[in-house]
């Protein structure tokens, strides 16, 4: 999806077209410049892929107050504000009250004449006024890309405000570390958080049709390699996987967070549920971890690709590789190979823990981020590092193991420092920048190590 722009350029009011402090000819001159500065930076801001849906000129007070209205009236992602000579800074000021609020990149191609004089105005007065906005300078490839990645962003953010994600029971008893403040969370992210029991998820189980069930259990047999489990177990997986289809439909949910205890151990475990939607575009995260939940969402529509939450395992300190690991429920697309897949009992310490069946494979290779956000969403841990080629181990679920970009020992004790629980969102593609976007317009505190 392209992102919409609104771009607006301030200036001083010798630039308005009618005004011709001089003669017809300086009149004819400043309308060349106008239209100028107007096809150069349209013309830039296309070749990146943005749509320019508001394209406003500012040259006094007046005409701020206009356009801060048709701000107010447009539905953009990101407003682009360039400054090709000094303005006045009554202008911005009126200007300021439309753009409180909305991601900003101020941007400047740094010549010709009077165009860093006029961006230095524009910066001090929204600094003044508390309004963020990320600088960017000239033409050059890291600016092309610094803008790019503010573009993605907002359109994220855009989608994110709109979004509603299901909470489908609370947290497991006693899993303090993944609680959530739902009230911060909505006023950061803007989320709409649907309350489900879990019960519903039980009763919605119980309607299932044979053959809904026989379809979902062909569709699996079909996608791996290997099968562990008896066809009873298949049968109450597919129909739990079933019923949160149908919960997703009924809810028209973006997202959700699912507390699978004491569900797992009484019912059926809910993983291969978890990984039909999430590969179908819909995240969800275990255990009633509502952060981890809009977390995989923003990964997810960063990147495209399934994200998966999973359970920080262990470590080896001297070859700095963090591994991960959980019961079985990621994207079956994570696998490096539908062969690498078998479905098997729910497995620890070569016990079963309960009906239903998890899935187990080691993900694929590859570049990934890593990131988690804290219960009041006001805290963001960012890094990233190599997800390595390994083979199956001898216990079940999903795990990976990363070589890490940064020290093992300094993240984890940046982790430990800034309280962040035992779950990590992993996707593949390296996002490190856009998340620091994100935290820079939302005002949470990026933790990048």
């Amino acid at each position: 999806m392209r992102a919409k722009i609104a771009l607006v350029v301030i200036s001083d009011h010798a630039f308005i077209p009618s005004f011709a402090p001089y003669n017809v000819s300086m009149k004819e001159k400043r309308q060349a410049y106008i239209d100028n500065v107007k096809k150069d930076t349209m013309d830039f801001l296309s070749s990146l892929g943005a749509q320019i849906v508001l394209y406003e000129w500012v040259y006094d007070v007046e005409s701020a107050r206009r356009i801060a209205s048709r701000i107010k009236e447009t539905d953009f992602d990101l407003l682009i504000i360039t400054v090709p000579i000094w303005p006045g800074g009554d202008s911005v000021i009126e200007l300021a009250k439309a753009i409180s609020n909305v991601p900003i990149v101020l941007w400047t191609p740094v010549t010709p004449m009077g165009h860093l004089c006029g961006f230095f105005e524009v910066a001090s007065d929204l600094k003044s006024l508390g309004i963020q906005f990320e600088a960017v300078f000239g033409k050059t490839p890291e600016a092309k890309e610094q803008i790019k990645s503010y573009m993605r962003v907002a359109t994220v953010l855009k989608k994110l405000s709109k979004l509603r994600i299901g909470q489908i029971g609370y947290t497991p008893q006693a899993f303090i570390d993944v609680t959530a403040s739902e009230v911060d969370l909505r006023s950061k992210f803007g989320v709409e958080i649907a309350h489900l029991d879990t019960s519903e998820l039980i009763l919605t189980m119980n309607k299932v049709t044979d053959k809904e069930v026989e379809e979902v259990v062909s569709e699996f047999k079909n996608k791996v390699g290997e099968v562990k489990v008896s066809d009873e177990e298949l049968v109450v997986s597919a129909k739990i996987c079933v019923a949160l289809r149908n919960i997703i439909n009924k809810y028209k949910l973006d997202g959700y967070s699912l507390c699978c205890s004491p569900l797992n151990f009484e019912i059926c475990h809910p993983c291969i549920a978890v990984s039909e939607s999430t590969e179908k575009g819909v995240p969800g995260s275990c255990e009633g971890d509502l952060p981890s939940a809009i977390m995989l969402i923003i990964m997810y529509q960063l990147t495209g690709n399934p994200p998966a939450v999973l359970d920080i395992d262990s470590g080896n300190i001297e070859r700095n590789i963090l591994i991960l690991w959980h019961c079985g429920h990621l994207a079956t697309s994570l696998a490096e190979s539908p062969m690498n897949i078998a479905i098997t009992p729910p497995l620890y310490e070569g016990e079963v823990m309960g009906p239903g069946a998890v899935l187990f494979f080691p993900i694929k290779p590859g570049r990934v981020t890593i990131a988690s956000l804290n219960a009041k969403g006001d805290r963001m841990l960012i890094t990233t590092g190599e997800a390595l080629k390994v083979e199956k181990n001898k216990g079940s679920g999903a795990y990976s193991e990363i070589k890490l970009d940064s020290d093992l020992v300094e993240v984890l004790r940046v982790m430990a420092e800034n309280g962040f629980g035992h779950h990590l969102c992993v996707v593949h593609g390296d996002i490190k920048t856009e998340l620091e976007v994100i935290c820079k317009i939302l005002k949470i505190s990026a933790i990048v190590c």
